[in-house]
């Protein structure tokens, strides 16, 4: 379920930053893999046309870590 939020949000953002209309919107698939019971999903576009993603991530032995994606050009970073 995550997986569908995160590609959603990412998709929206992407356009958005690039300033196109919804008629003009080319939707594909993006491959995030988020750990299980992840949530929490934020999606953020700079000036400079890269966009970050943050999301929390369960976290031993209890609570949630954060986690940081910065999407440049075609790939996703490491999460952080």
């Amino acid at each position: 379920m995550l997986r569908g939020i995160l590609l959603a949000v990412v998709v929206a953002a992407i356009g958005l930053a690039c300033g196109r209309d919804d008629s003009s919107w080319d939707v594909g698939e993006i491959e995030f893999a988020a750990l299980p019971g992840s949530g929490e999903p934020n999606l953020f576009a700079t000036a400079d046309g890269r966009v970050i993603l943050t999301w929390l991530e369960p976290a031993q032995p209890e609570g949630h870590a954060l986690r940081l994606a910065v999407r440049s050009g075609e790939r996703w970073s490491e999460p952080q």
